[in-house]
């Protein structure tokens, strides 16, 4: 059985429905992040995602005139969506021509604090602090 984790980052990699292909992106950056590190790397991802992972979003609303920003807490589903789509976004700004490469060195770019997803979540986190006056009140 595959972890769920997994599963979740092959399937936001998969392209046009090529879930092999995506599978073996997949296992190619595990090869890589093993090959550097020496150590597990399912553990690795798992690790460099809950790092990324925001616990908050910000959802758009109108009032009168404005449209305010209201944070909102995140579930456990919807906070690994952002931390994989960012690690995702990361990994195509960086140079390199293999996709697989590229993820593995963005995977542990998390780990030691040096990514633009990490960057992401700090402003996702200030922006959330300006607008919690917005929250309604109950």
């Amino acid at each position: 059985r595959e972890d769920p984790i997994l599963t979740h980052v092959i399937n936001m990699v998969m392209r046009d429905g090529k879930k092999a292909r995506a599978r073996r992106y997949i296992a190619d950056a595990c090869l890589e992040i093993r090959k550097q590190t020496n150590n597990d790397p399912l553990e690795i991802i798992k690790v460099a995602i809950d790092k990324t992972a925001p616990l908050v979003g910000l959802i758009s609303r109108k009032k009168g005139s404005k449209v305010i920003q209201i944070p909102k807490p995140l579930n456990e589903r919807q906070r690994n969506h952002k931390a994989i789509k960012w690690i995702l976004d990361a990994s195509d700004k960086k140079p390199g021509k293999k996709f697989s490469i590229r993820l593995a060195n963005e995977f542990l770019a998390v780990i030691n604090g040096q990514s633009l997803a990490l960057q992401k979540k700090e402003q996702l986190h200030k922006l959330a602090l300006m607008n919690r006056q917005n929250l309604p009140v109950k």
